[in-house]
């Protein structure tokens, strides 16, 4: 079973400058990371939304590029 976590980062871009944004951690059942996807979105509430919809679906990792491209 994996956990999917929202997390908060800032990135920079020659043209936007400084920007804060939110990608996606999954964790294994010992709490290891297994994967990491940043930059996800800026919009927290979506980048949870998607975690909560990964966990309760028992998403397999494996899954989540495309999971994360059909909700963009």
């Amino acid at each position: 079973m994996f956990r999917y976590l929202p997390f908060q980062e800032t990135l920079f871009t020659n043209d936007s400058g400084e920007y804060p944004t939110f990608g996606i951690k999954v964790l294994d059942s010992e709490n290891n990371e297994v994967l990491s996807v940043s930059d996800v979105s800026p919009d927290k509430d979506f980048v949870c939304a998607l975690c909560s919809d990964c966990n309760e679906n028992l998403l397999e990792p494996v899954h989540l590029a495309d999971v994360i491209e059909d909700y963009l």
